[in-house]
């Protein structure tokens, strides 16, 4: 090659290198198109190469697989013929704390979502909100009507009933109804909750000993790996209140759940609900003329942690998926009020449980 100092001369490059690229074909490769010009060839990127992110979500109509004994009966509620044929979802897969979650076939067992070409989904539910866009193909929002009455249905308000009744608008031949269903991971953690036993007397002063009670039974029944899930609607986690653990009582369910995807489906124009004696008969499963639109939650891999596990090196006596150890003791003076106990109470409990919670956070890097 010809130089003049660090540069290439121009005409070696007009002559040489120019020239050779013209009469060189490039070669189009997975999601790359080729076109010639004049001048040369524009290599671009087709459309359907773009990336995808993890957990990017992909319904598809199964015309052919039998329907679950949910959507079943789902169809026969609704006064519809059962037919073959239901909806799937392929979750391009994303990975928590460095592995794929899995998903639970129809035999019960567990494969990753790596491996996993569908998901079937088998609940749907009206949505009690969408967004917007569907206004403009033809949904509509139902109206409530509220009264408030008395409980002998009069002007009496000692005790208050309300009553909401939800009526829809005037039905049109362009009107368009939606159903949806939710895509969403769980993980299992460890609960807790806390015991108390208390001595002595009013007179004497009370000696108070607080246990803590780790259950493990939702990691032994569901694992410790993420699994992706698929319902009409993500459970809530109800967070017990400090009285709630003070009192000992599990309204914790072990699961720490993040929304993947929501799923609409978009009916015909002009479908509406069968009429039953007592009015429209719930909705069937969507078929394949409904037609699907995904909103996606999450864009990242993930990590996840609980706020506590079970302690290590710690003296505990265990009872099936159940460690107990104890946390700590405080005596109330003689004369103590309940309302003194319980003030003490929660104070140790907060600091022995870090404000009560073992919820877990998920959060990416």
């Amino acid at each position: 090659m010809k130089f003049i100092g660090n540069h290439i001369a121009a005409s070696f490059w007009n002559s040489k290198v120019l020239g050779r690229l013209r009469h060189e074909d490039a070669s189009p490769g997975a999601h790359i198109t080729v076109l010639k010009l004049p001048g040369g060839q524009l290599v671009s990127q087709s459309d359907s190469g773009l990336y995808k992110h993890p957990w990017f979500t992909s319904p598809q109509w199964n015309p052919e697989k039998e329907k679950s004994d949910a959507l079943k009966a789902a169809a026969r509620a609704a006064g519809e013929e059962v037919k073959p044929g239901v909806w799937e979802a392929i979750v391009r897969p994303g990975f928590v704390n460095g592995e794929d979650p899995t998903v639970k076939q129809e035999d019960g067992t567990l494969v990753g979502l790596v491996d996993t070409p569908a998901i079937q989904l088998n609940a749907f539910a009206f949505p009690l909100g969408f967004p917007k866009f569907f206004e403009s193909l033809g949904v509509q929002k139902e109206r409530n009507k509220v009264s408030i009455t008395g409980n002998d249905g009069s002007g009496n308000f000692d005790s208050i009933k309300i009553r909401i009744d939800e009526t829809p608008r005037e039905s049109t031949a362009e009107r368009r109804y939606l159903q949806s269903c939710e895509v969403f991971l769980s993980v299992a953690r460890p609960t807790y909750s806390m015991a108390t036993q208390v001595d002595g007397n009013l007179v004497t002063g009370h000696l108070v000993d607080y246990t803590v009670t780790f259950d493990t039974s939702a990691m032994e029944r569901s694992g410790s790996r993420a699994r992706i899930l698929a319902a009409a609607a993500m459970p809530e986690t109800y967070k017990p209140t400090l009285q709630d653990r003070l009192a000992g009582v599990y309204g914790d369910d072990g699961e720490d759940r993040i929304l993947v995807a929501t799923i609409f489906f978009l009916s015909p124009a002009g479908w509406t609900p069968k009429m039953g004696d007592k009015g429209p008969l719930p909705p069937p499963p969507p078929n394949g003329f409904w037609t699907p639109f995904v909103r996606h939650n999450l864009f990242w891999n993930l990590c996840h942690a609980a706020k506590n596990l079970p302690p290590v090196n710690t003296k505990q006596a265990a009872t099936d998926s159940f460690l107990s150890y104890f946390v700590g003791r405080y005596t109330v003076a003689p004369q103590a009020t309940l309302g003194a106990m319980e003030a003490e109470g929660q104070r140790i409990l907060a600091a022995a449980l870090n404000n009560t919670s073992n919820e877990g956070k998920f959060w990416s890097v």
